[in-house]
């Protein structure tokens, strides 16, 4: 069926009490589209039928004015035949409220970084004079790739527009999240009504409760209208002050008392988000002129907040565990030593006006077993744990050099990783490169890495939208930037040092000259020949592109002129399936693929018959949890990136385990969800930690 002469209806995938949205093909740009259609009951006529359609329309115009990567992008509003349709941007994935029905939760980072990319959209509608007024889990998708996406501006409105809908001041938003003066009046409301609605969200997530539940209709709105919520410490006492007291601050019966804007927000939640991850520190240097620190609430008084003890001891390891009373998020111990940070590092966040994405994740393509990664994590005290050599590792290794971090290339002395079982390998420390920011050198949750033929690094800047580039010292040389390039997520360099980025959003490979000029682009997301659904990453070889699609269950073998010759995999758990075949890394003989839904290494020949098999989730040697990145040596020694279990796991060509490296923390050698790494033939190492937002060298000896 086709619709206004040029969107083929392909199936319906919701519907809503007013509306049907289908997935449809647009016909002249060859890509998916989300169709909503408004459907009317017969009883609505008249003027009640008229404004909900002038609403149905604003929706269009409301979003469509806005341009940003947190905010659904609107393509097209249309009539045929009384049937009003808006075009959209197809985001394929969950709501967050999808997540929270299903008993899922999230470590700390996880929910920070969702609530900060949030603030980044509203911040954006604000800053254009437009409210959404129905801020809900609802409205949240959550993509692959670590993208939120804000959907159903169908109540939004214009801030001081006169001539806006519901001049009689009809109540409009979901019970639960709307705020109060928006149930006096909506018509009244200003900014500050989301950051209400925002923050009854928050409560929600870390809670799994709302701040306002009557139990009727009549009994939920005297709450929100006259009673505090429970703090939320009183239902999870894990929950540190800091995070309490924000939530609070957003609850504020008056909207003077609480934020003012959303800037004020995405400040202090990233001030709690480093202060949580650096128990030493000091906030009461760097709170905003919004002040998190002197919110006052039942049970605190003014001052810095601390975080609360908690009597739990074992850290959540991955952040998609069933939700019990055993395992609670609680703040990872502070690693050895005393914490310091730099002025720079401190001084960062008071400028910062883009999200931050710390914490590796896939929403979208995790099943049931994922989810239930195991949460022990690696350093508990279990005998057999405590004789791996990873632990022997790091008892030999000089504890103050790993908690110094030093982002200068200079002046570095040397850390060795002497591992017992092989004394005849030595890996040792050489730099950093990188730290987290928006300015040339600093990085913003890159997630892909490659050198080119003279010794050039790059950088897969994925939330800054850009490759960036540097030589081996780590000094900056230039930058990618394309402002279609929207979510570059890994980068491989060919023979003529031509320079090939993936794009998790468009789905797209551009190509690019070694002076960063575009020459062509291919793929583009779809289900049509040489089009992919998840591109992953990607590996060159030969003068072929191997490209792994998660969606697709399959890897693509792609001339360097982009047409397809041939792909592979399908989905299962069999020698040659793929549940989510992410990281790949490949030399003159064999294919090494990452599959992080299983998870296990698949290595397979090139015409790809799968020749061995090794890895199972667990967080013990040879163990894995939602491995990201790997690669392989000279040698054919092969080294995965151990994502959630903050190390680096390194195996025979056999798949034997032979030793691992790092722990988990910002020193020199540790890491904070290692993403990618790419090994040079001449035996560096480098590692993309994305947690950190930094790049480490180092160099093996044998």
């Amino acid at each position: 069926m086709i619709v206004l002469n040029k969107y083929e209806i392909i199936e319906e995938v919701g519907r809503g009490g007013m509306g049907l949205v289908y997935r449809a093909k647009d016909m002249r740009l060859s890509r998916d589209v989300a169709l909503k259609e408004l459907i009317l009951a017969h009883h609505i006529v008249g003027a009640e039928k008229d404004e909900i359609i002038a609403r149905f329309k604003q929706e269009a115009q409301t979003a469509a004015s806005l341009s940003h990567p947190n905010i659904i992008t609107i393509f097209d509003v249309g009539e045929e035949n009384n049937r009003h349709f808006i075009a959209m941007e197809f985001l394929p994935g969950k709501t967050l409220k999808d997540f929270l029905d299903e008993g899922y939760k999230y470590t700390y980072d996880e929910i920070i970084d969702i609530l900060l990319q949030l603030s980044s959209g509203l911040e954006h509608a604000h800053s254009r004079g437009i409210i959404h007024r129905d801020i809900k889990p609802d409205n949240i998708k959550l993509l692959d790739g670590n993208n939120v996406k804000i959907t159903d501006f169908g109540i939004a409105r214009v801030e001081n527009n006169t001539n806006s809908l519901t001049q009689d001041g009809t109540m409009l938003g979901t019970l639960g999240y709307i705020s109060p003066e928006q149930l006096h009046n909506s018509k009244g409301v200003d900014t500050r009504a989301d950051i209400f609605s925002f923050g009854a969200m928050a409560y929600e997530v870390f809670t799994k409760k709302l701040p306002f539940d009557g139990g009727t209709v009549g009994a939920t709105i005297l709450k929100i209208m006259t009673e505090n919520p429970v703090p939320p410490s009183k239902i999870d006492p894990s929950i540190p002050e800091a995070l309490e007291n924000f939530i609070l601050k957003c609850l504020k019966k008056d909207p003077a008392e609480r934020y003012q804007k959303f800037k004020e927000i995405i400040q202090d939640l990233s001030l709690i988000k480093l202060m949580l991850a650096n128990p030493g520190f000091d906030v009461n240097k760097n709170t905003t002129n919004s002040g998190f620190a002197k919110i006052e609430s039942n049970n605190t008084v003014s001052g810095p907040p601390p975080v609360r003890n908690s009597n739990i001891s074992n850290p959540i390891s991955s952040p998609f565990e069933k939700m019990d009373n055993a395992n609670k998020p609680i703040l990872e111990k502070p690693p050895l030593g005393k914490t310091n940070l730099n002025d720079e590092q401190k001084n960062i966040f008071q400028n910062m006006l883009r999200v931050t994405s710390n914490t590796p994740s896939r929403f979208s393509n995790l099943d049931q077993n994922i989810r239930t990664t195991s949460n022990v994590p690696p350093h508990l005290n279990n005998q057999e744990q405590n004789n791996t050599p990873v632990n022997q590792m790091q008892n030999n290794t000089p504890k103050p050099e790993l908690n110094q971090v030093n982002t200068s290339p200079n002046n570095q002395k040397p850390l060795l990783f002497n591992v017992d079982a092989h004394k005849d390998i030595t890996i040792s420390f050489i730099r950093i490169i990188g730290k987290i920011g928006t300015n040339k050198g600093q990085f913003n949750a890159p997630k892909g890495i490659s050198l080119t033929k003279n010794g050039l690094i790059l950088v897969a800047d994925t939330q800054n939208r850009r490759v960036q580039v540097f030589d081996q010292l780590g000094e900056w040389k230039f930058m990618i930037h394309l402002s279609e390039m929207q979510s570059p997520c890994d980068v491989a360099v060919d023979a003529n040092n031509k320079i090939y980025v993936i794009d998790s959003v468009d789905c797209y490979i551009r190509v690019f000259d070694s002076m960063g000029n575009l020459l062509s682009k291919f793929g583009g997301k779809g289900t049509n020949h040489g089009q992919f659904k998840s591109l992953g990453c990607m590996a060159i070889c030969n003068d072929k592109i191997y490209v792994t699609d998660m969606e697709a269950y399959k890897v693509y073998v792609i001339s360097l002129g982009g047409q397809l010759q041939t792909s592979f995999g399908k989905y299962g758990l069999k020698p040659g399936e793929y549940k989510s075949p992410y990281s790949i890394a490949i030399d003159e003989n064999r294919i090494y693929i990452l599959d992080y839904g299983i998870p296990r290494v698949q290595i397979i020949d090139k015409d790809g018959i799968s020749r061995l098999i090794f890895g199972e989730r667990g967080t013990m040697k040879g163990q894995f949890s939602i491995p990201k990145g790997i690669g392989v040596d000279k040698f054919g020694r092969i080294y995965v990136c151990d994502t959630l279990n903050h190390r680096i796991q390194v195996f025979d060509k056999n798949g034997k385990w032979i030793y691992t490296f790092g722990s988990k923390g910002n020193g020199n050698g540790q890491f904070m969800g290692p993403e990618a790494i790419h090994i040079s033939y001449e035996g560096n190492i480098f590692i993309l930690d994305k947690g950190n937002s930094r790049v480490q060298v180092f160099t093996y000896e044998v």
